[in-house]
């Protein structure tokens, strides 16, 4: 058998994958085509080329998924396969996931740790030291270098991603947690930035860019202005530029943050590499192998990048890209739309399972009622901190299930700004209003609580919130810093206490479904309302997500109006 120091030739490992009596033809068949994807479509240099984990591991870092257009999950399936592959056939390497038991001194390190989620970062070095005996106060300089040759080594992709990640928490709960047997650790040299500043990229391509935001923002007015030129040559080039559809201050903003990301990326992975012009880091074999890194560095294709796509296409055509060039850009946009699943209609899984989770009418009045039960729990307790967070907790979900609003304006809701009529003790019900510039869909929120919803903020303002820290600003969920709450934590309080109380899972976002399915079983064609509700764009997005919630409704009322007529006709 070949050892992980000499691993033969991916021909070699057919054969011997071949050979595997006792080995079910499906799953033969399975694993053969996982070890010719690597080395047909990864590695690309066929069969005969000498299996070298290392090169597969860059290889496999620099694209995704979304690059052969297979699912995520496929993908994942087609790497553990060949990892089984090797496994079976000798080729000893470090698995995607270790399940070799813990050693009873690792179990004791892992469960000093507050969360499972916080653990995952030093889960295989647990995994790895355990199966080699070693006790965690023994993890030293030459015991992490073999730890990172090892990964090295391995089918890991961006190994070194990973063990920066590991010591990283390593030194993080060296400071952080009473008892801790491990030592800090040195950290590897930090990776390169996500995005270098706009002053620090090369001033032709940014003075370029610059100039096509110009010529092209709204507020410019229908064409360029002589005046706003130093030159008549600047000036004509500007109107050939300027030529299109005509883009607002937002999107400016974000088409300069897609070329600020794009431009990093080819700096970082090519810095001998010149691009005279703009144009000529916009066409697609630059493109593509930018928005691959971006995919494979971020770990999953985001929505972020299909507008980072579109951003650039825009402005490859605004430089006078070619229209071969624009129909492939366009191409690529189109497939991560599909890979997104953006064209469909509906609800997704998650957003489907959140609503079905409370489709039952005990389960429903739970979780409605889980801010008034949360109250009376508290006021049977001593005020403290822990009794501030727990009515932190019900203002919020009060505020989800009454307003819907998006847990980013759920945030940032400021007493000063959006509460109109704060400073009025004598309002009854509180008026709460949010600018359009503020918001997703660009309109203005306004909307009134009811009277005990209004004296539930007003007792979180006025007995609670002044024990917790930043309570001298005037947010109405402070944080540490000066600022608002981070979203995340909120949001994981508020996730939290829905399990333990209602006994389900549910995101922030689905009180927004869950408040149109409410309006829609009761009024099914109230889609205008919904939308209104939502503060959707238009009743065209209402009516994309939400056409099928109210379907079984819809029959009913015709069955109710088909069997009332027919029995007065009887």
């Amino acid at each position: 058998m070949n050892t992980q120091q000499s691993l033969g030739a991916y021909a070699d490992l057919l054969v011997d994958i071949a050979a595997l009596s006792s080995l079910p033809e499906t799953q033969k068949k399975e694993l053969i085509a996982a070890v010719r994807f690597m080395a047909d479509k990864i590695i690309g240099l066929g069969t005969g080329t000498l299996i070298d984990l290392n090169a597969l591991n860059v290889k496999l870092g620099s694209v995704s998924a979304a690059t052969f257009g297979l699912k995520k999950t496929s993908f994942q399936n087609i790497k553990s396969r060949f990892r089984k592959a090797l496994k079976l056939t000798g080729r000893n390497t470090m698995p995607g996931k270790h399940t070799n038991t813990l050693s009873a001194d690792w179990q004791a390190v892992m469960d000093l740790i507050p969360t499972k989620r916080r653990a995952r970062p030093i889960s295989r070095l647990a995994h790895f030291a355990s199966e080699r005996g070693w006790k965690p106060y023994e993890i030293d300089v030459d015991k992490m270098a073999v730890f990172e040759a090892a990964l090295k080594t391995a089918l890991v992709p961006h190994a070194q991603g990973v063990y920066r990640r590991s010591c990283k928490a390593l030194n993080d709960f060296a400071n952080e947690v009473e008892g801790w047997p491990i030592p800090p650790v040195s950290m590897p040299s930090p990776k390169l930035p996500k995005s270098i500043v706009w002053a620090s990229l090369p001033p032709h391509l940014t003075a370029e860019a610059d100039k096509i935001f110009k010529a092209r923002l709204k507020s410019k007015g229908t064409a360029p202005s002589l005046s706003d030129y130093t030159s008549l040559s600047e000036f004509v080039s500007a109107q050939k530029i300027s030529g299109g559809r005509r883009w607002s201050e937002a999107t400016v903003s974000g088409y300069r943050y897609a070329l600020q990301r794009h431009l990093s990326v080819l700096l970082n992975l090519e810095q001998q590499t010149a691009y005279p012009d703009l144009k000529s880091a916009l066409v697609p074999g630059a493109v593509f192998p930018s928005l691959m890194h971006m995919i494979d560095d971020a770990g999953k294709l985001q929505q972020m990048h299909f507008r980072i796509a579109v951003a650039l296409t825009s402005l490859a055509a605004a430089c006078g890209a070619t229209e071969a060039d624009i129909k492939e850009l366009r191409r690529l946009e189109m497939h991560i739309f599909e890979e997104l699943g953006l064209g469909k209609t509906g609800l997704s899984e998650k957003s489907k399972k959140a609503v079905a989770a409370v489709s039952d009418d005990q389960t429903r009045a739970k979780l409605l009622l889980l801010p008034i039960a949360l109250m009376k729990s508290v006021l049977k307790s001593d005020i403290d901190i822990q009794t501030a967070r727990t009515v932190r907790t019900a203002v919020a979900l009060e505020i989800l299930i009454m307003a819907t609003l998006r847990k980013s304006n759920l945030v940032k809701l400021r007493l000063d700004k959006h509460f109109l009529n704060w400073a009025d003790p004598k309002a009854e019900r509180l008026q709460v209003s949010i600018p359009g510039d503020e918001t997703k869909g660009g309109h203005d929120i306004v909307f009134e609580f009811p009277g005990n919803s209004s004296e539930l903020i007003r007792m979180y303002v006025s007995k609670f919130r002044p024990l917790l820290p930043g309570s001298d600003t005037p947010w109405l969920f402070p944080g540490t810093k000066g600022s608002h709450i981070d979203s995340s934590t909120l949001c994981g309080q508020v996730q939290k206490t829905i399990l333990t109380h209602v006994g389900i899972k549910m995101h922030l976002h689905a009180f927004r479904h869950i408040a149109a399915k409410l309006v829609l079983d009761v009024h099914p064609t109230a889609y205008q309302s919904v939308s209104t509700l939502l503060s959707h764009g238009s009743i065209d997005v209402t009516t994309k997500y939400y056409s099928g919630v109210d379907q079984m409704k819809a029959v009913q009322i015709l069955d109710d109006l088909v069997n009332k007529i027919r029995k007065s006709s009887i």
